[in-house]
C-alpha cells in the first residue's frame, strides 16, 4: 500500500522583521530599521555586529562596516530567509536563534502586526521598548486583540511610544507563507509560497 502523509504550515509573515528592510530600494541604510535589527540581536544575545554584516551583504557598495563583511558580499537583497547561512558570521545556533523573527520581503514599508508579533520582535519596535513593555502588549491583546493600531496606547506605558509608532506597526496580516509537505513512500516534496492576500503570490518554491 501507499504511505502517504500531507502536512501544512502556515505563518504570519507581518509578526516577523523584514531584514531587507535595512537597505532603502536606492541602496542607502534606513537607520531606523538598522538600530530596530540591533535591537532584536540584542535581545535574542546575539551579537548586534550581526546586523552591520547583514548590510553589507545588502547594500550595493563594497565599503565594508565591519572587517571582511564585504568580501562574499552578494550586494543585493535577500530573496529567501535560507540565504542566511551563507553569510560569514552567521553558524546555524545563531540561524535557528533568529529565523522564527524574520522574514525577507521586497514590499518596502511593510508594517508589523502589533496582534500577532512576539516579543523579541514588538521590543525591536522602538528605541524605548522594554522587554516589560511588550509583555504588557501581549498580555492586553491576548484579552482584547487591537482593532487599531493606535489602540496601543492604551496599554500602560505605552501612550507616546505608541504615537511615534505610526507607520511602523498595524492590526491585521496580510502575508503569510504556506510551507506544504508532501511523503509519498520514501519521497518528499516541499513547496514553499508567501501569499500577499491584499495582492498575489510573491514568492514561490518548489523542492
Amino acid at each position: 500500500g501507499t504511505n502517504s502523509k500531507l502536512k501544512v504550515v502556515i505563518e504570519d509573515e507581518n509578526s516577523k522583521f523584514n531584514i531587507n528592510s535595512i537597505i532603502y530600494e536606492n541602496g542607502s541604510t534606513d537607520e531606523k530599521a538598522l538600530s530596530s535589527l540591533k535591537k532584536l540581536l540584542d535581545y535574542l544575545n546575539i551579537n548586534s555586529d550581526l546586523a552591520l554584516l547583514l548590510a553589507d551583504w545588502i547594500d550595493p557598495d563594497s565599503e565594508p562596516r565591519l572587517p571582511y563583511s564585504e568580501d562574499t558580499a552578494k550586494d543585493t537583497f535577500f530573496w529567501s530567509v535560507d540565504e542566511l547561512i551563507l553569510v560569514k558570521g552567521i553558524d546555524k545556533d545563531t540561524f535557528e536563534k533568529i529565523i522564527p523573527y524574520i522574514t525577507v520581503s521586497e514590499k518596502w514599508g511593510r508594517k508589523i502586526n502589533i496582534n500577532t508579533a512576539e516579543i523579541p520582535v514588538l521590543v525591536s519596535l522602538h528605541k524605548d521598548m522594554t522587554e516589560t513593555l511588550a509583555k504588557r502588549i501581549v498580555e492586553y491583546r491576548e484579552n482584547s486583540p487591537f482593532e487599531e493600531w493606535s489602540q496601543v496606547q492604551r496599554v500602560s506605558g505605552m501612550k507616546t511610544i505608541g504615537q511615534e509608532l505610526a507607520g511602523t506597526v498595524q492590526s491585521k496580516s496580510t502575508e503569510f507563507r504556506i510551507t506544504s509537505t508532501a511523503t509519498v513512500n520514501e519521497i518528499t516534496r516541499v513547496i514553499e509560497s508567501i501569499i500577499d492576500t491584499s495582492k498575489t503570490v510573491f514568492f514561490w518554491r518548489e523542492g
